[in-house]
């Protein structure tokens, strides 16, 4: 697969239809949107389901195991799992730059930003944070913010 520009991480709260306007103006910059961490996209595919034991309860605890303790949800998974899942997924995909999405008011998502801004820089992972609505009035300035991230980039 090749790609027309920079590789990025999506992290932070959910992107979720309608409101697609960070997923719109990073492709507009050229980049390419490689992974995320949310709990409503790839997050949700990693690790596969395994039975340890071929019963109707073992069933349930896999399935349990993976649908409910495998959210990266920053409710259900610790600080230190989610930080190195976002860590471990730059590597693997060779990612450029990370954008952590913190929509307002999502406070879990916005306590956890000053310590995925330390173990981002920590690895020397460019980040941008990026606070925003379901409103589409801010879409200057997000697009200002992201243009400026990716040329960052270099």
């Amino acid at each position: 697969m090749s790609f027309r520009g920079k590789k990025i991480l999506l992290s932070g709260s959910p992107i979720l239809f309608p409101n697609l306007k960070l997923l719109e103006l990073v492709s507009e910059t050229g980049s390419d949107i490689c992974a995320d961490t949310f709990c409503s996209a790839y997050g949700r595919m990693y690790d596969p389901v395994v039975i340890d034991e071929e019963t109707d309860e073992g069933i349930i605890r896999a399935l349990t195991l993976k649908y409910v303790s495998a959210s990266l949800c920053p409710c259900f998974l610790s600080l230190d799992k989610f930080l190195d899942r976002i860590i471990d997924l730059t590597k693997e995909h060779k990612i450029d730059g990370v954008i952590y999405h913190n929509l307002r008011l999502c406070s879990v998502f916005d306590i956890q930003m000053p310590f995925v801004r330390y173990a981002l820089r920590e690895e020397g992972i460019p980040v941008l944070f990026i606070k925003t609505d379901l409103s589409r009035e801010d879409i200057g300035q997000l697009k200002t913010r992201i243009e400026a991230f990716i040329e960052m980039l270099g």
